[in-house]
């Protein structure tokens, strides 16, 4: 336990001091002892053994602390087998010293003796066995090291007896913990006014001759530490001793091979530490198992189990965390081969597997709570009471756990018999129609702790358990949940169970929410889809539920409240021998709502004539249904008083009191039936007298029933379908329709509560956001804002579009004028709002026409601006390209270069090419000039190119007389530059031939 707690041990007694946690390390009144009797032979069967919760964990006895000589509270436990008798025996820790039970006979254990403390009794002792002697030291003051010989036990033959110490060592006075190597012969003691509370290594291999052999300080404060002879992954240290020291918040490793000078390998802290208490090996050495004592109660999760990896001395890396299912405080674990057992104080022993261990995974295998059904109203949760340790190690199994018996739990040694022999559950699941496996299935086993799987591939499943009867769960999306109970598991084997699900259907509703947005007296839709994923027929059916424009579902509902009026009582303190008043109320006037919290006013007098203070109240509701709230108090002389904090918030000058507390009650609570209130003056002192409280109430906050719980008609709201049904892939588009026409401005909510066949999607709710806004008196808009023309070549006939003027208000609009455009653009004779001014009703339209007609080339761009004097202006924007063609000619000339009279040539190829956006129209040819000159072949007059086509010309040239000879080719076309010209141009000379002939 925390050893600093000890520090808090005292007890305020002025009147208004707020209270602490006490331990004491004195005898504790008799109050406290457990008064439980003792018990034997319970098995664990249906998640219970007696009064105890259990799993696979057998209670074979209780022993109370009362029937083992213990004066006051237990702590510690070990065990010690005898080697020549076999018989095994606990060493229970109490307050007044360390007693000896022998439990061979697990359901019929024998107090055999006890030794007593040194010197006084105190909360924490600690014992170890080593060659057959037990070494024992505790938090006493000048107690030492106590050493019995444990062959005493063996020939007590009247039992029992008090024994004296074998030897002693006071080499230090008082110590928290001890521990010892029996593979070494050395014990360490930690916690002690030594070795600044590190390790005091004292060599035992002589046990009634205790030698000191070093100290470890460096790191300070060790609180509880594991040694070994170290065989894991770190080869670097294989065979040197290695201790594993839980230092308040470190893990830190030692190497302590050399006695008179130990080294520090590492030294690692975490995240969320809290106090770091205790740890152990796993058998291989890879993995240490770490509990806090206080992460729980510092920040409030549950109990956390940290999984290191040790594989490199030097640098250990937590791999994994374990978190319970219980809220409980961590306290010691142990391990045994494949299992880890804890002592987690108020869930009692917690076993988990370590099959995973490797991979950072811890898996619940089994549990014993400590703690019985009618003591955990007062002791659920983080804090220091019920187990404080276990011993595992029996070659037997049975497993030792001792408790503490603070404040009326049973105290004293409970002997176990765990049943961790795994059997399993498997079977294979198919399609009930085609016979086909299905993989994915979750399958689940209800019945202790949760154990789950899934099929694979192949349609199989296979789950280890423990021995016992168990529900099986098989579910899919797309298939009816399918249950079987009564599944009985031995530990001879499997238990073979097939399934066989039937196809259901699988709704996807969507979308998850519909927003809608209208003027006050429209209307408006969106569409919501319903869709059949599975296999069965889906039957679904829509209603609508109406919610306050203003409200927000799920939270608290202050016309809902309901006071419940206690009126006046007195409370006295249990020093004047005060009883609990307990008054019952009639609850369940208002007709809906669900109780999640409650608040209480009261005012008080009369305290040993002080006045006005509540001193130690404790106030205990208890609803017709469900679980406890109590608030205040911190004595714990009545159940669930203990360990509250103080919050009743006053007091005034007027003794008046007030404690809010808000969603406590989870699940919600109705409120229809008797609720009990019960009040307790906590304060157990002789300066505390009677409270006299007089104008209390308690009243009772609520919320509204869960959406579509009372579906109702929403005026406004409306689908279309409202039912229907859908095959396997089958989908349907519902219309979800607003009517604002009877609706002011504002934000509506409502709910459409969908109902299927659908085992998981039995009632969806879509919350539907209407937005109504408010439109001007006169309100128009242009529809489209903005035309574009396009490209339209030059000089031909305008382009025609059109634009909606709209009346988009709630009033006529009375446009008074509309622009008229720049040029190249122009209004079209058809334009339907030629005429102004132009009166539109709400929702008429006109329509503008506009012509484009470019006479250049490139972007043209305008506005026009419509204007009314009431409802303001509106530009609609106009946008076009005027394009050309062009013409590129090569060669842009002919030469026929000196051609003699009477001979004729052609010309090469003269190609004409449209190069630019817009047709080319080549109208017609006309050759001007020489008549020697002429058109060959011809393929452009006459045709219109398109852009980046062509067409070709060949001239020829047949001169009859000498001269230059020139021509000029013309065509008319739409270029915008005009006419198209090439020159044409030829030599002619006479040529004489040689007349004589030889």
């Amino acid at each position: 336990m925390y050893k600093a707690i000890a520090l808090l041990a005292t007890l305020l007694t002025a009147p208004g001091a707020l209270a602490v946690p006490v331990f004491h390390q004195q005898p504790l009144p008799e109050r406290v002892l457990s008064t439980m009797e003792a018990l034997s032979g319970l098995e664990c069967v249906d998640g219970k053994a007696g009064d105890f919760d259990c799993h696979g964990v057998d209670l074979a006895a209780f022993v109370p602390l009362s029937d083992m000589g213990c004066d006051s509270t237990g702590n510690d436990v070990w065990g010690w087998t005898d080697p020549q008798t076999g018989r095994e025996f606990a060493l229970m820790g109490c307050s007044n010293g360390i007693s000896f039970v022998d439990v061979t006979e697990p359901v019929a254990p024998v107090y055999i003796g006890r030794l007593p403390t040194q010197t006084d009794s105190s909360l924490w002792r600690d014992a170890k066995v080593y060659a057959d002697h037990a070494f024992v030291v505790s938090e006493a003051s000048g107690h030492g090291l106590q050493v019995f010989d444990l062959g005493e036990l063996r020939d007590v033959s009247e039992p029992p007896v008090e024994f004296t110490v074998t030897a002693h060592d006071d080499s230090f006075g008082n110590a928290h913990n001890i521990q010892v190597n029996e593979d070494t012969g050395y014990a360490y003691v930690v916690g002690s006014a030594q070795c600044n509370g590190g390790l005091h290594i004292i060599d035992i291999s002589n046990p009634v001759d205790p030698q000191v052999a070093g100290c470890f300080a460096e790191d300070g404060y060790t609180h509880d530490v594991q040694c070994v002879i170290y065989h894991g992954p770190d080869e670097s240290y294989m065979g040197r001793e290695i201790c594993f020291a839980s230092n308040e918040d470190t893990l830190t490793i030692v190497d302590v091979t050399d006695k008179g000078s130990p080294q520090m390998l590492g030294r690692e802290t975490y995240p969320g530490v809290g106090y770091t208490h205790q740890g152990w090996l796993t058998e291989d050495h890879a993995q240490f198992l770490l509990d806090d004592e206080l992460d729980e109660l510092n920040f409030g999760h549950n109990t956390r189990t940290r999984v290191w990896d040790v594989g490199d001395l030097h640098e250990p890396e937590i791999i994994g965390i374990f978190d319970s299912t219980e809220d409980a405080t961590d306290h010691n674990l142990y391990i045994k081969g494949n299992f880890c057992y804890q002592a987690n104080y108020s869930a009692g022993l917690r076993i988990l597997d370590l099959e995973d261990v490797a991979d950072g995974v811890l898996v619940e295998a089994a549990f014993l709570d400590v703690i019985p059904g009618d003591f955990h109203l007062r002791h659920d949760g983080a804090g220091f009471f019920g187990a404080w340790s276990n011993f595992p190690f029996f070659d037997s199994g049975t497993v030792l756990v001792s408790t503490m018996g603070m404040e009326g739990e049973p105290g004293g040694l409970f002997v176990t018999r765990p049943r961790l022999e795994k059997s399993a559950i498997e079977g294979t699941v198919t399609d009930a129609v085609t016979g086909e496996p299905v993989e994915d299935v979750h399958i689940e086993i209800v019945a202790g702790l949760p154990h789950d799987s899934t099929t694979d591939d192949q349609g199989e499943y296979r789950i280890d358990i423990l021995p016992g009867i168990y529900t099986v769960v098989a579910s899919r999306s797309g298939y009816h949940e399918l249950s079987v109970s009564e599944v009985a598991v031995d530990e001879s084997g499997s238990a073979l169970v097939d399934l066989a699900l039937e196809p259901a259907p699988q709704a996807l509703i969507s979308p998850g929410e519909i927003d809608i947005e209208v003027f006050a007296g429209q209307s408006g839709s969106e569409t919501l889809s319903i869709e059949n994923e599975g296999g069965g027929k889906l039957f679904w059916t829509i209603e609508t539920e109406p919610v306050s424009r203003l409200f927000n579902a799920g939270r608290r509902d202050p016309s809902l409240d309901e006071v419940l009026e206690v009126g006046e009582f007195t409370v006295d303190s249990p020093a004047n021998n005060g009883d609990p008043v307990t008054v019952s109320l009639p609850g369940g006037v208002s007709s809906r709502g669900e109780v999640t919290g409650l608040s209480f006013d009261g005012t008080v007098a009369g305290i040993s004539g002080s006045g006005s203070w509540a001193s130690d109240l404790c106030m205990r509701l208890e609803p017709p249904a469900g679980a406890v709230f109590v608030v205040g108090g911190f004595s714990g002389t009545e159940p669930g008083c203990d360990s509250i904090d103080w919050d009743f918030q006053g007091a005034d000058s007027d003794g008046s009191y007030a404690s809010e507390h808000l969603e406590v009650f989870d699940p919600a609570q109705d409120d229809e039936g008797e609720w009990t209130v019960t009040f307790v003056n906590d304060w157990d002192s002789t300066s505390a007298a009677t409270m006299q409280w007089w104008d209390v109430s308690i009243t009772l906050h609520k919320t509204p029933l869960p959406i579509c719980q009372e579906p109702a008609e929403v005026d406004w709201l409306s689908v279309e379908p409202v039912s229907g049904t859908l095959p396997g892939g089958g989908d349907v588009q519902v219309e979800v329709t607003a009517d604002a026409s009877s609706l002011s401005p504002g934000q509506y909510e409502s709910t459409l509560c969908v109902a299927t066949n659908d085992d998981h999607a039995m009632l969806v709710a879509v919350p539907v956001n209407l937005e109504v806004g408010k439109a001007p008196p006169g309100e128009f808009a242009l529809d489209p804002a903005m035309l574009e023309f396009g490209e339209v070549a030059l000089d031909v006939d305008a382009v025609l579009m059109t634009a909606q003027l709209i009346n988009s208000g709630l009033e006529d609009v009375v446009i008074t004028l509309v622009e008229a455009p720049d040029a190249p653009f122009a209004r079209d004779s058809a334009d339907e709002c030629a005429d102004v001014p132009i009166v539109l009703e709400p929702g008429a339209t006109c329509e503008l026409g506009f012509a484009f007609a470019p006479d250049t080339a490139g972007p043209h761009t305008t506005q026009v601006e419509v204007i009314s004097e009431a409802a303001g202006s509106e530009v609609i924007e106009l946008v076009g390209e005027g394009i050309a063609p062009g013409l590129g000619i090569d060669p842009t000339s002919v030469d026929f270069g000196v051609v003699p009279v009477g001979e004729s040539v052609l010309s090469d190829v003269v190609t004409l090419t449209n190069t630019g956006d817009a047709d080319l129209d080549l109208q017609g040819l006309e050759l001007k000039g020489s008549g020697a000159i002429a058109i060959e072949e011809d393929d452009c007059s006459g045709s219109v190119l398109a852009p980046d086509s062509n067409c070709s010309l060949i001239f020829s040239f047949n001169p009859q007389e000498e001269g230059i000879h020139d021509a000029l080719m013309t065509t008319s076309s739409n270029l915008p530059d005009g006419e198209v010209e090439i020159a044409l141009v030829g030599f002619t000379v006479e040529v004489f031939h040689d007349r004589f002939e030889p």
